[in-house]
């Protein structure tokens, strides 16, 4: 007769391998999934901006003719995107609006396919009057794309370059 305290044997008996192999592919699942997350992340749109001066090369550079120029390049591997607007944006949501197109400015919206640049500009003396006038600190980079908003990083000595343009050519 058994009793409670009897030893209790157990016998495998199937192979170790059988026992490995779910473990196995369970770790292996888990990996594919990782990386699909991971792949599908940093797969997503990346967009850089750049801000220069120009001036107009159509003849001699008139006093005041600068343009504060817009580059905005999709940096993404895969992915493209459609930039609908470009616009320097100032403290507290608001936007200076593109009035006038200048030489060689994409039209948007415009695609933008992996390394790829567009350009816009804004006339950099009625910029400053604007920055002036409502004295804002910084000014930076908005475009809005496909999948969302890109906005670059608060530029305090663009503001002030700007503003100081406007002292050295007010009548």
């Amino acid at each position: 007769m058994v009793s409670i305290n009897d030893p209790l044997q157990v016998q495998v008996l199937t192979p170790w391998w059988e026992v490995l192999l779910p473990a196995v592919a369970l770790i292996l699942s888990l990996v594919s999934i990782a990386l699909t997350m991971w792949f599908r992340y940093s797969d997503g749109v990346r967009l850089a901006s750049a801000v220069n001066f120009t001036y107009p090369m159509d003849g001699i550079p008139l006093r005041g003719s600068e343009r504060v120029q817009i580059q905005i390049t999709n940096r993404s591997r895969n992915t493209a995107t459609s930039v609908e607007t470009v616009a320097l944006a100032l403290e507290g949501d608001r936007t200076l609006a593109r009035m006038d197109l200048g030489p060689g400015d994409a039209q948007l919206p415009a695609r933008l396919e992996p390394g790829q640049s567009l350009t816009v500009s804004y006339p950099a003396y009625n910029v400053g009057i604007a920055l002036e006038e409502i004295r804002a600190p910084w000014v930076r980079v908005r475009a809005k794309h496909g999948h969302g908003l890109f906005l670059g990083k608060r530029d305090r000595a663009l503001a002030q370059k700007l503003k100081s343009g406007v002292q050295t050519y007010r009548p």
